[in-house]
């Protein structure tokens, strides 16, 4: 029942992670990144064979190969898999102010959904808690 109730706060948490993950790979596909973190990425643009290719032209990076399940966990290859599922608009926002925030908003509608959902199932659960246990006593 605890996992339960903390799914909400976890969300929240991986959201604020998100972020910062987000941010980091901005700025690696716009070259202003730090090299540890640019040197970790690759634009599927950059890839050879690849630059006349349609996602050429919507930032999306290259995600590698790896052998084991747990490489996959790799900045290298979660970062860009993560990077490759954000909307179009947001990955090619035209600056870092204009990024940060359509990231915010898509980043706090996808955990609202979320918190809402847990509580319209959870205020559900009650009502049928509250039901059965009128039956019970009569």
């Amino acid at each position: 029942m605890i996992d339960i109730a903390l799914a909400p706060l976890q969300r929240v948490l991986n959201a604020a992670t998100q972020y910062k993950l987000f941010t980091f790979l901005y700025g690696a596909a716009h070259g202003y990144a730090p090299d540890y973190i640019t040197n970790l990425v690759t634009l599927a643009s950059a890839t050879s064979g690849r630059s006349h290719l349609r996602s050429a032209d919507s930032l999306t990076f290259d995600i590698p190969r790896m052998r084991m399940r747990i490489d996959d966990r790799a900045l290298s290859v979660a970062g860009p898999r993560a990077w490759n599922t954000l909307p179009a608009d947001i990955r090619c926002a035209p600056g870092l102010d204009t990024f940060k925030k359509r990231l915010k908003s898509h980043l706090f509608s996808a955990a609202y959904e979320t918190i809402t959902t847990f509580f319209v199932l959870l205020t559900v659960y009650c009502c049928v808690f509250y039901v059965l246990l009128l039956f019970a006593q009569c």
